[in-house]
């Protein structure tokens, strides 16, 4: 199995059983690799570690709950298996807004984009008053779509070209 194909895999377990804790040694296993190993791997191939990959399905998760309806607190406990009980934290962190302001749909103002050269490509950023909310390598992509799917998540933010 290649590298690329041992990721793919990990990948694939890791959205395939998002709900289980303490998935690294099962998946390390299964791949036959070492934790820290997997660890390595993982993060040099996908840009994360394993664990916080399958915060971000945790999070996508609690996202869906909230724009479905669910209270802060219901989507917590929720997602609470692999996202912990810090979930305004993670939204923070991984989204640059609160559970609250996600709930509303972004009750901040104003969301500023812009397009950059990476070593890794043309990508664009979307910042909101907290930091990156977005980056989207942008080769080959097109910027309007993905500025329009920004939009569509958050149908109350103005989004503005820096």
């Amino acid at each position: 199995m290649t590298e690329y194909e041992k990721i793919q895999s990990a990948i694939e377990y890791l959205s395939a059983n998002r709900e289980q804790q303490s998935q690294l040694p099962v998946l390390a296993s299964h791949l036959g690799l070492s934790e820290p190993q997997l660890q390595k791997l993982f993060l040099s191939w996908a840009g994360l570690t394993p664990e916080k990959f399958s915060q971000a399905l945790s999070l996508e998760d609690a996202e869906k709950r909230l724009t479905n309806g669910d209270a802060v607190l219901q989507a917590a406990s929720a997602v609470s298996s692999n996202i912990g009980s810090c979930l305004s934290g993670h939204f923070v962190q991984m989204d640059a807004v609160s559970p609250s302001e996600f709930t509303r749909m972004c009750a901040l103002e104003e969301f500023e984009w812009g397009c950059v050269n990476t070593p890794f490509g043309d990508a664009l950023l979307i910042f909101s008053k907290r930091g990156l909310s977005q980056l989207t390598f942008i080769d080959g992509v097109d910027v309007i779509g993905v500025c329009e799917a920004f939009e569509k998540k958050w149908p109350k933010a103005r989004l503005k070209q820096n």
